[in-house]
């Protein structure tokens, strides 16, 4: 079995610790709330979802992944020298709250490392996009690579975009594009986690 350490080392294999014990609070608190309406129609205060920008090297992800599946149970330090050894493999780019609410636009940039480029995410809630069974409540997660940051990534050229309809059983969205830059194919992605 592999070390917590070595998992939190590699978020490209397995999922950020971080977030598991929340998720698993917050299916807990969902599940005996009396209250089922959604923090996205009474605008509850200090609603977020937790979100990171991150960044994988294609072909330094491949030669990750393959070296590490060459060692039967890695340890922290073997997953720290791989680390060390690719390290464009997954780089995490930054990490930001989007407060929920209705109508409520959370827009992000982050710099890619050694270019000239950002990333600008936004992230927007609204009740008037997307019909669903029972109810109308979406999120709406956008992503552009530019030379520039925009306002609102929703509206930028060569943006890219995802909704999910949004209700107590949300749990997760990513958004990812493929986009060659100085020459390498990298893949430039969101991931959103539902806090309720």
């Amino acid at each position: 079995m592999v070390a917590g350490n070595a998992r939190e080392a590699n978020p490209l294999l397995w999922p950020r610790s971080k977030f598991l014990l929340p998720a698993c609070l917050r299916i807990l608190v969902a599940f005996s709330a009396q209250d089922t309406q959604l923090p996205i129609r009474n605008n509850t205060p200090r609603a977020t979802d937790a979100c990171h920008v991150y960044s994988v090297d294609v072909v330094q992800g491949e030669q990750f992944v393959r070296e590490l599946s060459r060692i039967p149970n890695p340890t922290e330090e073997q997953a720290l020298a791989l680390n060390r050894k690719y390290p464009d493999a997954e780089r995490i780019l930054g990490e930001f709250e989007a407060t929920v609410g209705e109508e409520t636009l959370t827009t992000r940039s982050f710099e890619i490392l050694g270019t000239r480029l950002s990333v600008t995410v936004s992230v927007y809630y609204t009740d008037e996009m997307m019909a669903s069974r029972g109810h109308s409540d979406s999120m709406n997660v956008s992503l552009v690579i530019s030379s520039e940051k925009p306002q609102d990534a929703r509206t930028a050229e060569n943006s890219v975009t995802s909704q999910i309809s949004y209700t107590s059983d949300t749990d997760k969205i990513q958004l990812k594009t493929k986009t060659k830059i100085d020459g390498r194919m990298k893949v430039i992605g969101i991931e959103c986690q539902a806090r309720r």
